[in-house]
């Protein structure tokens, strides 16, 4: 089959999607499947798509190469990304599952759950290393805390985020705090650092991207982020993450990535926050297979875990 999959959602979507194209790849080797993403998007499927085309703003022209003509496939699919309607008991309850389901028409496989992935270039990791010069010479740990989409359920308070970076400092590490839209007042750029929306590692769109993320993430001795694009991106890479979640849970939005624990309200024993029919069974499954900690005082956890990290 030669089949176009048009991928019309966020970072942390399409992380996850590279989980769906590992189980096209073993269930349907033979299709020849291209792929039309959002800039920044690409980084994820440079090695499993056959093309991959750009998405462009109605505002300007497209470019040559990401002009393509639907006659020539066979199938053409506006990917629809919806959680699954049931908890499952052997693999994540999360999107990549429902797509698998409800589209693949296959049993997903849990060993294509394990991790992200990600291709990063050599601009992208110069434009890295570019701005980990600019920082003083010591660990760094990055903190991403404004989520984009849903923040009454997703994001911590900027006096949240300041009790986290005092930490960091204590420990004798530079807090970087992620937000190319400038949108927290923390950095001073002398203590809390940003590499602000006109950071040369944003600038340019073709650079932008999944892949500049992680190659700076891979740099960190500690990455520590909300349910949001970057924190998808931390999954493709090895650095240790502390996933801090309050109105969501894991088990329907994130997959398997070990160096991934996830600080959980400790109330979500009790099934709040789990999406779908049987939840108890997506909380077993979630007990059992994800790196995580129940907490009832964020702050005190936290604590604990930055000590254990930086130790």
């Amino acid at each position: 089959m030669n089949l176009l999959l048009r991928m019309r959602h966020g970072l942390g979507d399409n992380a996850q999607f590279t989980i769906v194209m590992r189980h096209i790849q073993h269930y349907f080797p033979d299709w020849v499947v291209d792929m039309e993403v959002g800039r920044g998007k690409q980084s994820y499927f440079k090695n499993s798509a056959n093309k991959i085309f750009l998405r462009w703003r109605k505002s300007e022209p497209p470019a040559p190469e990401d002009v393509y003509d639907t006659r020539t496939y066979e199938n053409l699919l506006d990917v629809d990304w919806p959680t699954p309607e049931c908890c499952s008991e052997d693999v994540p309850s999360t999107k990549p599952t429902a797509f698998i389901k409800n589209y693949l028409h296959v049993e997903p496989v849990e060993d294509f759950y394990k991790g992200y992935d990600v291709s990063i270039t050599s601009d992208e990791m110069r434009l890295a290393d570019n701005y980990v010069k600019t920082l003083p010479d010591r660990p760094f740990v990055i903190i991403h805390y404004l989520a984009k989409t849903l923040k009454f359920a997703k994001s911590l308070t900027h006096a949240d985020a300041m009790f986290i970076c005092k930490q960091v400092l204590k420990r004798k590490c530079t807090p970087v705090i992620l937000d190319w839209k400038s949108e927290s007042p923390l950095p001073d750029q002398r203590t809390i650092f940003n590499p602000g929306c006109d950071d040369p590692i944003w600038g340019g769109e073709k650079l932008s991207s999944a892949g500049a993320i992680a190659a700076l993430i891979n740099k960190a001795k500690l990455y520590i982020g909300v349910d949001s694009g970057p924190l998808h991106v931390a999954g493709c890479t090895k650095t240790p993450t502390l996933a801090i979640w309050h109105g969501h849970h894991p088990i329907n939005f994130y997959d398997l990535c070990d160096n991934v624990t996830h600080l959980v309200p400790a109330v979500a024993k009790g099934l709040k926050y789990i999406k779908g029919k049987n939840k108890a069974v997506g909380r077993d499954y979630f007990e059992q297979s994800y790196n995580h900690i129940y907490y009832k005082h964020l702050g005190r956890e936290l604590i604990e875990q930055i000590r254990q990290e930086l130790k």
